[in-house]
C-alpha cells in the first residue's frame, strides 16, 4: 500500500474521530439543556415582601411555573395577597406568566471552573450570577384571546427581566419595562422554589 494512500486513509481517521468528537459533545449540551429545562424550572416560588411603593404593607407573593419546554419556554401563573387584612379588603394581584431562560454551557462551565478556583461548595444561600441563567417573563391580564387573529401584546401589563439561580433555587425578577401596570409587584424580588427548598412559613395558599 503506497504512503499517499496510508495518508489518505489516516487523514480519513483523524476526520471522522474529530467528527465523532463533535458530535458527542453537541449531544452532551443538547441533554444538559434539555434536563435542565425539564426539571430545574418549574414549580412554585414564593416571598414575603412589600407591596411595590407600599412599604409598609406586606405581601405574599407566589409564581407558579407549571410547564416548561424543551426548548425553555414557560407558563403559569403569579399571585399575591396583602396580609393582616381580611380577604375583601386586602390588596391582592394575578397574572398568567409567559416566558423563556436561555440556557448557557458557557455559564456553567464557567461557574465550575470558578467554584474549583475559589475551594466553594454548593450553598442554597448563594446566588451567583456566573452559574445562573437569564431570560424574559411575560405577565398577561389574560391567557383566553385568539392570538391567530390577535396580537398578544393586547394582554402584556407587566415584562420582567429574570435570573433563575439554578443552584439556590430561586428566581429573581428586576427591571420592568410597563411601570403603569396595575399589579404591586416590586421592581425587583427574589422568589425561592419552596418544591426545592421547603419552608413552613411560606406554606400558604391564596384564597384565589
Amino acid at each position: 500500500m503506497s504512503k499517499d494512500l496510508l495518508d489518505i486513509f489516516g487523514l480519513i481517521a483523524n476526520s471522522a474521530a474529530i467528527l465523532t468528537a463533535i458530535i458527542a459533545t453537541i449531544f452532551y449540551y443538547k441533554t444538559q439543556e434539555k434536563n435542565y429545562y425539564l426539571n430545574d424550572i418549574n414549580g412554585n416560588y414564593k416571598i414575603f415582601s412589600t407591596l411595590k411603593d407600599q412599604d409598609n404593607k406586606t405581601a405574599l407573593y407566589h409564581l407558579e411555573i407549571k410547564y416548561v419546554s424543551s426548548k425553555g419556554w414557560f407558563t403559569g401563573i403569579i399571585k399575591y395577597s396583602e396580609l393582616f387584612k381580611s380577604p375583601g379588603s386586602a390588596s391582592a394581584g394575578l397574572a398568567n406568566v409567559y416566558g423563556k431562560v436561555y440556557y448557557s454551557p458557557a455559564r456553567t462551565f464557567i461557574g465550575f471552573i470558578s467554584r474549583i478556583i475559589k475551594f466553594n461548595s454548593f450553598n442554597p444561600l448563594e446566588t451567583s450570577d456566573i452559574s445562573s441563567f437569564h431570560g424574559k417573563l411575560y405577565l398577561l391580564s389574560r391567557n383566553d384571546l385568539d392570538v391567530s387573529i390577535r396580537d398578544w401584546k393586547e394582554m402584556l401589563v407587566q415584562e420582567y427581566s429574570i435570573i433563575h439561580y439554578r443552584d439556590a433555587q430561586r428566581i429573581k425578577l428586576y427591571n420592568p419595562k410597563m411601570s403603569t401596570t396595575y399589579l404591586l409587584i416590586p421592581d425587583n424580588i427574589v422568589l425561592t422554589n419552596t418544591d426545592k427548598i421547603p419552608d413552613p412559613v411560606l406554606d400558604q395558599e391564596m384564597g384565589f
